[in-house]
């Protein structure tokens, strides 16, 4: 079967080749046909030859390549090309863009040689200089285009520029001139189609899905899409729907935040167990939004960064919080009381270890130097120099806690440390690394450096957002000291080095700050719950004005500018278990 098969395949392909080759000798004696009665019209008989004279000819034609005829693809496509290599091409229909001034006809630049009252002046004397209207004679090449269309013509051209009325060009006012009664449409930025207008499958679905009211019912029956689309709009509808959903203040559900599938929830409580340990970041990450938790933690999600030159803000961290510890470890060695009478000798200090570790920070922590590289460096070293400066002055926000003050510990390490919550049978296990813990009269105050100068008030804490600074007052309660012995606890700060000002100034003897740390144990103990049953809203607790942060890589995934903020958060999770 295979080889009678390839036998038909084999004489299909002769005949198609034998009937190519006829209808080239065809052709070949046709034109030779075709320019002997020419030649006979012009000259008569002496334009007759003999056979050899045919015979040359043929052979001839023959042997030169046929013309290509014309790209068929062509037929029925749209050409796009610039007005200047669009003459000479007559098509059925022709568009014109930009009849706006500035557009079409452009704007012709400054001749930086002669002014045209120069070029003037050199033609009144012979010298062929064209003036600067007639080297860019857009209006002449618009006469051109205008005759090439066969059966439509249609100008268009922008209305707004820059959230302006953009002027129309003179072209445009004259051809209105001359054609009073054409119809001019104009459509508003972003403004949709008819559906019978559409030139696409695309254009159309959006032109249907343009059409639906939100107070309408949404389904393909009051717009009904052509058969070959129905499945395309059925998905719009369910887009749509979705949508809705997000945009209603019905409550979280598979597309705002709450797992459904059981193995998934399964997953969440197993990685979300008592055996998890917590760092501060991962709980401050849940309580500002439960999706930005679930993405950046569970899924592991990291925004792609572009290389750049320079510093980014994590190393500029970095390197703010080693050149302040090596200054402080010495500050502590030398036992210096942080006091103004000491403020000369760990001004020096803090050049020694800031002059040797901008050196070789580029080295130190993997970035390319720009080129303000030694600029940036001078206004580094001064800034933090103002913060030491600060610090040993009687300025500094740490004097509130008393003096005399001194460094109990630097980069504090801790690990494991359980903190009981309220409706949990088994603690939170939590980790991480205090920068600076000072000795005030026998009690310790905890200081976290921020390079950023946005304040974290302690109600962030109350609020649920921010849990950082109990998280280290808790775990330094209960690391023991030297003795054995759990030590006393003044409070902590948060020091922005940039500002030079102190937030969240937490004292253990207040009554609303230690109804603070209460409070964040709730929040915690809920959040816990909620991540137990695969509950990560999109919800955004009221900080930076309706948002989660400033400044959030996840946003285009939980497409919170499109999730109701009021959404409620179902039964109340308080008393779930």
């Amino acid at each position: 079967d295979l080889q009678v098969l390839a036998e038909r395949v084999h004489v299909a392909a002769l005949v198609r080749r034998d009937i190519a080759a006829l209808n080239s000798l065809h052709d070949s004696l046709q034109h030779l046909l075709t320019t002997d009665a020419v030649l006979l019209s012009l000259l008569g008989p002496r334009a007759a030859g003999g056979w050899e004279t045919f015979w040359a000819a043929l052979k001839n034609a023959l042997q030169t390549p046929p013309e290509q005829p014309p790209n068929p693809a062509r037929l029925g496509r749209v050409l796009v090309t610039s007005a200047a290599d669009a003459r000479g091409l007559p098509h059925q229909h022709l568009y014109i863009l930009g009849l706006a001034e500035g557009v079409f006809p452009a704007k012709p630049p400054p001749d930086p040689f002669f002014l045209d009252s120069e070029r003037e002046a050199l033609q009144a004397r012979g010298i062929p200089l064209e003036t600067q209207a007639l080297r860019h004679d857009d209006q002449g090449l618009f006469y051109e285009l205008i005759s090439l269309p066969h059966q439509s013509l249609t100008l268009s051209r922008p209305t707004i520029q820059e959230g302006r009325v953009w002027i129309e060009s003179h072209l445009w006012r004259a051809v209105c001139r001359v054609f009073p009664q054409q119809p001019v449409k104009q459509r508003r930025v972003g403004q949709l189609i008819a559906p019978d207008e559409a030139s696409s499958a695309a254009e159309m679905m959006l032109a249907f899905a343009g059409q639906l009211d939100e107070s309408a019912p949404a389904h393909s029956e009051s717009h009904p899409a052509p058969p070959a689309l129905q499945r395309q709009w059925q998905r719009i509808l369910r887009g749509r729907q979705i949508e809705l959903q997000r945009l209603s203040s019905q409550p979280h559900d598979a597309y705002s935040g709450h797992l459904q599938h059981p193995l998934m929830q399964a997953e969440a409580a197993r990685q979300l167990g008592a055996q998890r340990v917590w760092s501060a970041s991962q709980l401050k990450d849940y309580g500002v939004c439960g999706f930005r938790f679930f993405a950046k933690r569970l899924l592991n999600l990291e925004a792609l960064e572009e290389p750049q030159e320079g510093y980014d803000v994590l190393q500029l961290g970095s390197l703010n919080h080693k050149i302040l510890e090596d200054t402080y470890a010495v500050i502590r060695a030398r036992q210096l009381a942080v006091h103004p009478a000491s403020l000369v000798e760990a001004l020096q200090i803090f050049e020694d270890a800031a002059r040797s570790l901008l050196d070789r920070a580029p080295q130190r922590f993997r970035f390319r130097p720009s080129p303000t590289w030694q600029q940036e460096k001078e206004f580094l070293f001064k800034r933090l120099q103002a913060v030491v400066r600060q610090d040993f002055s009687a300025k500094s926000p740490l004097n509130c806690f008393g003096s005399p003050r001194y460094v109990h510990q630097l980069e504090q390490h801790f690990d494991g440390i359980k903190i009981e919550l309220p409706g949990e049978s088994e603690p939170l296990q939590l980790r991480g690394i205090i920068d600076r813990v000072d000795r005030i009269a026998g009690k310790l105050v905890v200081v976290d450096y921020k390079t950023g100068s946005t304040p974290v008030p302690t109600d962030e804490m109350a609020a649920g957002r921010d849990f950082q600074m109990m998280a280290y007052l808790l775990a330094l309660e209960q690391m023991p000291d030297a003795q054995g012995e759990n030590p006393e606890l003044a409070g902590g700060l948060f020091w922005h080095l940039s500002a030079l000002k102190a937030s969240g100034v937490f004292r253990m003897d207040d009554a609303d700050d230690r109804a603070a740390l209460q409070d964040a144990r709730q929040h915690i103990a809920r959040s816990l719950r909620q991540g137990r049953q695969g509950r990560f809203p999109v919800h955004a607790r009221t900080a930076c004005g309706g948002k989660c942060l400033s400044y959030c890589e996840y946003v285009h995934l939980c497409r919170r500018h499109v999730t109701n903020p009021h959404k409620p958060a179902g039964r109340d999770e308080s008393t779930a278990q």
